[in-house]
């Protein structure tokens, strides 16, 4: 049987990610769903494989297709949550909009399947307190330090002592995650910036468990080991 113009209409994000650029596979998710290296990979081997059968008219190339669509849109984030800048003006000015959730999908080791890591806004106000916090222990001990070793402010004890600063600190407490590999400074940014009254506002995004806390599993055909209970989805279920 071949591929009616109907069966393409479902599968043509599939076909045509094929004629470009991998990084293209999640451009359409920007801001929404960040991708590690390993998981743009998974992507991409997904849409391979629905290509396929969507070129060979096998009979499951369609529902395939729109299931595994539809369920990354259900991952998407879809409002937004408002934050209250303090000391930027008027109540209306101080508002802020960012996504209510974001997701880092990788690759989880199974057929057709990622893993995922929800992340949430972390409120300004709750940042600015920490990161006093960690500022003010900072002070306090260095002020310590200098005190119980007035000689040894320049021979690198302290130095050593105080390698991260208060925001990364701020950052381990929270489990922030800035961008998709935090080791890499040109990585995709998952932070979002606003300006109120000229002033940049920066809402950071955390995880809420140190591990991952979610899958995107295959069912079937030929799922193997994958044992998971699946609602109202065809091929593809979201778990958390």
């Amino acid at each position: 049987m071949s591929t009616t113009e109907e069966d393409y209409s479902a599968n043509y994000t599939a076909r045509d990610n094929l004629y470009t650029y991998i990084r293209r596979s999640a451009d359409k998710y920007k801001r929404k769903l960040y991708f590690t290296d390993t998981g743009l990979a998974r992507l991409t081997s997904i849409e391979g494989y629905l290509a396929a059968l969507a070129e060979t008219g096998h009979k499951l190339a369609t529902p395939m297709a729109e299931d595994f669509y539809r369920n990354l849109d259900r991952v998407v984030q879809d409002h937004d949550v408002e934050f209250v800048v303090r000391g930027t003006g008027t109540d209306k000015e101080r508002t802020v909009k960012v996504p209510s959730r974001k997701c880092l999908i990788g690759d989880d080791g199974t057929k057709h399947g990622f893993s995922l890591l929800w992340l949430f806004p972390v409120d300004p106000e709750v940042y600015d307190d920490r990161i006093k916090h960690h500022r003010e222990g900072i002070r306090r001990e260095s002020a310590e330090f200098e005190a119980n070793h007035p000689r040894c402010t320049e021979c690198g004890h302290q130095e050593y002592r105080w390698g991260e600063t208060s925001h990364d600190l701020t950052v381990k407490d929270l489990r922030i995650l800035e961008r998709v590999d935090p080791h890499a400074k040109y990585s995709e940014e998952i932070t979002e910036y606003r300006f109120v009254n000229s002033v940049q506002v920066t809402i950071y995004y955390r995880a809420l468990s140190s591990g991952g806390n979610g899958g995107f599993i295959y069912h079937g055909p030929g799922a193997g080991q994958t044992f998971t209970t699946n609602i109202g989805n065809q091929f593809w279920g979201i778990h958390t």
